[in-house]
C-alpha cells in the first residue's frame, strides 16, 4: 500500500511538472465575416496608425524604480551605415514604452518595460488587446519576400506574452488585389480580431475577416 502511494505521488508530481514546463501552442483561425457583423461590433474601431515624429537627439525614459534609460541618435558617424534615429511614440496605456527605430536600411519598433528594463524588438507599431497581453501589428512590405505574392504586401503579425516572454504566434502577408489595403480593425474580444480590407477602386470589393486565437 505504501509503495502504491509513492507511485501515485510520483505520477502526480510528474504531471504537475509537465504542465508547468509545457509551452502553450496557439492556433489562429481565419474566417470571412459580413459587413454587418463587422459594423455591429465596431465600437472599438482602430484606423491605420500614422506615426507623428518629433525630432529628439536623445530619448530619456523614466522607469518605475527611478532609473533612467537613454537612447541617443547617431546622424551617420563615422559612416552612413551607423545612422540610427529613435522616436518615442505615443501609445495605448501600458507598462511599455514604444520606440520607433530607423536605421540606415531598417525600420522597426522597441517595447521597453517600465518595470524591469526588458526590451523586445517588434516589426511595427503595436496594437494591444484589452489586457495588454496580445499584440497585433501591420507592416508594409515593399520587398519580394513571398513566392506567390507580388510586392508590395501588407504583412500582419500577432504576438503574445507567455510568462513575460514575447512570442510571435501568427504572421501572414495579405494582398487580395492591386489597390487593396487594411483600412481598419479592432479587438472584438481578447482573442478575436476583426479586420476590414478596402479596395480604393471598387468599395464593394471590401473584405471583412476575423482572426480567432486559441491555444491548447
Amino acid at each position: 500500500m505504501k509503495n502504491l502511494f509513492i507511485i501515485v505521488l510520483i505520477y502526480v508530481c510528474f504531471l504537475s511538472c509537465k504542465s508547468q514546463n509545457s509551452e502553450k501552442k496557439f492556433i489562429t483561425k481565419e474566417s470571412q465575416i459580413s459587413e454587418k457583423e463587422f459594423e455591429d461590433n465596431s465600437e472599438n474601431l482602430i484606423h491605420r496608425f500614422i506615426l507623428k515624429r518629433k525630432n529628439q537627439k536623445t530619448i530619456s525614459l523614466s522607469l518605475n524604480n527611478g532609473e533612467v534609460m537613454l537612447f541617443k541618435n547617431n546622424t551617420g558617424e563615422p559612416y552612413d551605415e551607423n545612422r540610427i534615429n529613435y522616436t518615442l511614440v505615443k501609445s495605448e496605456k501600458t507598462e511599455k514604452y514604444v520606440i520607433n527605430v530607423r536605421e540606415y536600411e531598417r525600420n522597426y519598433f522597441l517595447l521597453v518595460d517600465k518595470n524591469n528594463k526588458n526590451i523586445d524588438t517588434i516589426p511595427s507599431y503595436p496594437h494591444f488587446s484589452k489586457n495588454k497581453n496580445t499584440i497585433f501589428m501591420i507592416k508594409n512590405n515593399p520587398y519580394e519576400t513571398y513566392e506567390n505574392i507580388l510586392p508590395p504586401s501588407e504583412d500582419i503579425y500577432i504576438y503574445v506574452y507567455i510568462k513575460n516572454q514575447l512570442k510571435k504566434i501568427y504572421s501572414k502577408p495579405y494582398h487580395f488585389f492591386s489597390d487593396t489595403y487594411l483600412d481598419s480593425f479592432f479587438w472584438k474580444k481578447e482573442n478575436i480580431l476583426y479586420l476590414k480590407f478596402v479596395n480604393e477602386v471598387n468599395k464593394s470589393e471590401s473584405k471583412y475577416i476575423s482572426l480567432t486565437i486559441s491555444y491548447y
